[in-house]
């Protein structure tokens, strides 16, 4: 499953708290239009749009909140794999493309990188690491639930 040391190196300097949560966000929607979609009603939004909405400073917040239970259950194989499938459930009825929950770890990189320094190599690696085990979990449960899967 996930390495501890993996996860303690991926969180050195990582700002896992809220603040300035819907400015990246925002800067997702301005540099990936392409994903504005999986956003129901939001589809038109600009990245000012998404600075001012409240729907989006909480999800802001339950990404932030995910992505921190999940680096600290992973050695849980039991509870990581219950809290992946909580993720999935979330985002059956979004028709969210299997395919896109590996790169979500690049953009989740490019948030940490916009929000403090520069992560070194092995920091990089790690959250690499621990997205291709996210994504193996995801796929392996989105087929065993007959569902779509990449």
């Amino acid at each position: 499953m996930c390495y501890t040391h993996y996860v303690i190196i991926a969180h050195q300097g990582s700002p896992l708290t809220s603040e300035g949560t819907p400015s990246n966000l925002s800067s997702f929607f301005t540099s990936h239009p392409e994903h504005r979609h999986f956003y129901k009603g939001a589809e038109n939004y600009t990245g000012d749009d998404v600075e001012k909405s409240e729907r989006f400073d909480k999800l802001g917040d339950a990404i932030l909140l995910f992505v921190h239970v999940l680096a600290n259950v992973c050695e849980n194989e039991s509870v990581y794999r219950s809290f992946v499938r909580r993720v999935m459930y979330e985002h059956f009825d979004r028709s969210i493309d299997p395919a896109l929950w590996k790169p979500f770890w690049d953009y989740w990189v490019g948030f940490l990188e916009s929000k403090g320094p520069a992560l070194t190599a092995e920091q990089k690696e790690a959250w690499k690491n621990f997205g291709t085990v996210f994504n193996a979990e995801c796929q392996a449960y989105l087929t065993r639930m007959e569902r779509p899967h990449a």
